[in-house]
């Protein structure tokens, strides 16, 4: 190819001139988090929105009750990733499950699985969720998620 420029090359040798001329490897986004790395599950009781789930919690609530904080009293298990609520004849669990960009925005997500039951009668719902902070000056919010089967473990409670 000699004495010949670029405009000669066919498409796949144009490709490829691009290619060998192109950075080895790219240096991976930043993964922007508006999360706090240790303690999520306190976070969640007070900066979660429990508007954007379905929960025995809702129909009761105001409409500036938006938080498991505004409307339940403190939990009574905590631990890193997991609050409970043992209250008012119900239990509430919020798990995390995994942390990422399960949605490739650019923002961290987080897997985590809502338990609700009864304690008296039938009600025993489980629900996983994706739940993401767009900001530091907005409240994390559940938005649609359809995992692999099997891939986090999200079941009602065990029966009693």
């Amino acid at each position: 190819m000699e004495g010949k420029d670029m405009h000669h090359l066919s498409g796949y040798g144009y490709l490829l001139a691009l290619v060998m001329v192109a950075p080895a490897s790219a240096e991976p986004a930043r993964l922007v988090t508006h999360f706090p790395e240790h303690d999520v599950s306190r976070f969640l009781f007070t900066h979660f929105d429990i508007a954007t789930i379905r929960s025995p919690l809702n129909p009761a609530r105001s409409a500036d009750q938006r938080s498991f904080a505004s409307v339940l009293p403190a939990p009574t298990r905590f631990e890193p990733d997991m609050f409970e609520v043992d209250a008012f004849g119900w239990v509430y669990r919020m798990r995390i499950l995994d942390r990422g960009d399960f949605n490739r925005d650019g923002v961290e997500d987080l897997v985590a699985c809502f338990e609700s039951r009864a304690m008296l009668g039938s009600y025993n719902a489980s629900q996983l969720l994706l739940v993401t902070r767009y900001s530091e000056n907005t409240p994390a919010v559940a938005i649609r998620f359809e995992p692999s089967s099997g891939r986090y473990p999200c079941a009602n409670f065990p029966a009693q």
